[in-house]
């Protein structure tokens, strides 16, 4: 299942992201709703994935994940395999699809808009049709 694309906002959030400007910025107001939503919708687990980066496995995000219930709901997964990783093959799609547009974007603002719009156009059988190339 698809969540919302949320962007990074280095003029409000700062630079460098830590475990708790992950937790105030991502997990609190895009993550958690987006997670409580799918386990309300369905009778199953909802499972989640992230990267080993440090946000992720800050002391501070994995004891705030555990006291929201959320931890035991994430995969394990290496630091490094993007074979393992499925949003590692829909960011080489995307890329493909932008650097093929015309124009190319060429600022900041018209790069975002551009990964807005094809994160957009994925759907649940889109990306896997473009995978088998269908």
């Amino acid at each position: 299942m698809k969540g919302p694309m949320v962007f990074w906002n280095n003029e409000e959030w700062g630079k460098s992201v830590n475990g708790m400007s992950y937790w105030d910025n991502i997990i609190t107001p895009h993550l958690y709703p987006f997670w409580r939503q799918l386990s309300s919708d369905r009778l199953d687990y909802i499972y989640l994935q992230q990267d080993c980066a440090p946000a992720h496995r800050a002391k501070v995000t994995t004891q705030l994940l555990t006291n929201l219930i959320i931890l035991s709901y994430f995969f394990k997964w290496p630091a490094s395999s993007p074979d393992l990783n499925p949003i590692e093959h829909v960011w080489r799609l995307m890329k493909d699809h932008i650097y093929r547009g015309s124009p190319r974007p060429t600022t900041n603002i018209l790069l975002r808009q551009a990964i807005q719009e094809e994160w957009d156009q994925i759907t649940r059988y889109g990306i896997l049709a473009v995978n088998l190339k269908i």
